[in-house]
């Protein structure tokens, strides 16, 4: 994944896979708290923490995803996966 995907497709990735995860254990797939903080998530894509920080805006701009602190809503599961692609 590190190798063929930008950073954006990578964060987008990890979101549809944490998504998926939760929907499994009968939790929402929509909206969930990241338990991994910037740092981490930067460590696990290969890229720096403000990297992460500005990724997450831009999703948030094209209308995927809303954050508040660590809470993130998947507003467009199907267009985030498109983009993922």
């Amino acid at each position: 994944m590190l190798g063929t995907k930008s950073a954006e497709q990578r964060l987008a990735t990890m979101l549809i896979n944490l998504s998926n995860r939760y929907a499994s254990r009968g939790y929402s797939r929509y909206a969930f708290n990241m338990h991994m903080s910037r740092r981490d998530i930067g460590s696990y894509l290969s890229t720096a923490m403000e990297t992460v920080s500005r990724l997450f805006t831009r999703l948030q701009t094209y209308g995927f995803i809303e954050v508040r602190g660590k809470f993130v809503e998947i507003k467009d599961l199907e267009g985030l996966q498109k983009f993922a692609n």
